[in-house]
């Protein structure tokens, strides 16, 4: 009896000997031989999925910061183009102006108190129903607040007041270009440009309407136009207009 619990006591007790133990190299040889495919294969494609991820979300970080960056090149040329109230300004004529009114609804209009200077301009019209100069500056207004059915109510009646307002007309066509109207908008801005060759304005409204349609090689032209009437050509909108005319050329 005793020799038996011996016996069993050597068999369940851990070997003594180091050298009986497998190393942790065979262990690992043992894994991969009875998995069928070697360690440092398996190891080495995580690493290059990882390089690979890297390397493609590196180039669409650059591709995203080219494109807005474009955009934002665009928008900002577009925004410094919009039209504008001109509260009294001389390419208007046949407008009898109360001064007094035009300069307050200018500084309302500098406050961002769109509401408040329409309110001035309504009460401008009515007293001086063809006020050209300010029915132009209420359509403007009425732009900027998106509120295009009476931009263009008012724009209009500007242009049946005095048909020689360039003014009043690159602002009726920028409107139509923001409606979708490319005929009628096409139309109004080279009237005013056929008005008076050397206002700037129309020149680029045409380059944003053909742009916004696909034509890019009449949009390059018109924006060629202005460049070429321009006397500032170092200002900083024809800076980016250059730089927005070379990425044209280069589509």
């Amino acid at each position: 009896m005793k020799n038996l619990l011996q016996h069993f006591r050597k068999k369940s007790s851990p070997p003594q000997n180091d050298a009986a133990t497998p190393g942790s190299a065979e262990i690992e040889d043992e894994v991969h031989h009875s998995l069928g495919q070697d360690s440092r294969e398996s190891v080495s494609h995580p690493r290059f999925l990882i390089i690979l991820s890297a390397f493609l979300l590196t180039a669409v970080c650059v591709l995203g910061y080219h494109f807005l960056a474009s955009q934002r090149n665009d928008n900002s040329l577009q925004e410094m183009a919009a039209p504008k109230p001109l509260f009294a300004n001389n390419l208007i004529a046949n407008a009898h102006h109360d001064a007094d009114a035009f300069e307050k609804a200018r500084m309302l209009f500098d406050n961002n108190q769109i509401d408040d200077s329409i309110a001035v301009y309504e009460k401008l019209i009515k007293s001086s129903p063809k006020d050209v100069s300010a029915i132009n500056d209420i359509g403007v207004l009425y732009m900027k607040k998106q509120k295009f059915r009476e931009s263009e109510e008012h724009l209009k009646r500007s242009v049946e007041l005095d048909p020689s307002c360039v003014v009043c007309l690159n602002n009726l066509g920028y409107l139509q270009t923001l409606q979708g109207n490319r005929k009628d908008a096409e139309l109004t801005l080279k009237k005013a440009i056929a008005l008076k060759s050397d206002y700037l304005d129309p020149y680029f409204n045409l380059g944003v309407l053909y742009e916004k349609n696909g034509d890019l090689a009449r949009s390059a032209e018109a924006y060629r136009e202005y460049l070429n009437h321009s006397k500032d050509p170092t200002s900083l909108f024809n800076l980016k207009l250059k730089e927005h005319l070379n990425s044209l050329l280069e589509k």
